[in-house]
């Protein structure tokens, strides 16, 4: 397994406990960030508009400018499109490697994730885009 494959992993990991844990306590999941930081801790990244509500053009800026600084070597965008769509979960490196995951939802659970049936796409550079 390549350094690439270990990051998303181990971000993967922390994504999909994160929702389940999310979705159990508020019952949907809000767009959030993660950042895998070169000492290898992994730091939650939530942002917010003026109104409260949870952005992925905010996080992808965030992400954008952690990366610039070098705060990061990896991250994961997590979001719902609507309640009744499968959870994306996009994920990217600073060696440029990228994937779109989708992971759908159990048939008459909203609240469960099907890990078992998700599926792994190419994705296209957006945070690491200045380095």
């Amino acid at each position: 397994m390549n350094q690439s494959e270990q990051q998303f992993q181990e971000l993967l990991a922390h994504a999909i406990a994160r929702v389940k844990a999310t979705l159990r306590e508020h019952g949907r999941v809000p767009a959030f960030g993660l950042q895998l930081q070169p000492d290898g801790n992994v730091q939650l990244a939530l942002e917010t508009t003026e109104a409260g509500n949870p952005s992925v053009d905010l996080l992808i800026e965030h992400l954008n400018d952690q990366a610039s600084k070098g705060a990061l070597v990896a991250c994961a965008i997590v979001h719902r499109a609507e309640d009744n769509q499968p959870l994306s979960v996009f994920l990217e490196n600073n060696a440029h490697y990228c994937a779109d995951v989708t992971i759908p939802f159990h048939s008459g659970s909203p609240l469960d994730l099907d890990v078992e049936n998700m599926s792994v796409g190419a994705g296209a550079v957006r945070i690491f885009r200045r380095m």
